[in-house]
């Protein structure tokens, strides 16, 4: 849609700037590692072999509260198994 565009500087950065965004999710713990205080944590299922039947991640960053930085908890990437679901394993 882009060829030949009268804009070849948006075109280059558009190119760039998709590579990017998937080089991101080449792994699952891209996101994480974006923080100096990360963890990733696995749920199996031992009765059914060891099957992976969650994960998910958290960070510690800090974020402005009511105009006070504070150091907070961010949870994310949090998935389980759809037959897992309702079991409590994302509480």
């Amino acid at each position: 849609a882009m060829q030949g565009s009268r804009y070849p500087w948006l075109q280059k950065f558009t190119r760039v700037f998709i590579r990017a965004g998937f080089e991101h999710f080449l792994t699952f713990d891209a996101k994480p590692q974006q923080y100096e205080d990360h963890i990733i944590r696995v749920a199996e299922d031992r009765s059914n072999g060891g099957r992976i039947v969650g994960v998910g991640c958290a960070a510690l960053k800090t974020a402005r509260i009511h105009s006070k930085m504070s150091k907070v908890a961010y949870i994310f990437d949090l998935r389980v198994d759809e037959e897992y679901q309702g079991c409590g394993i994302g509480k």
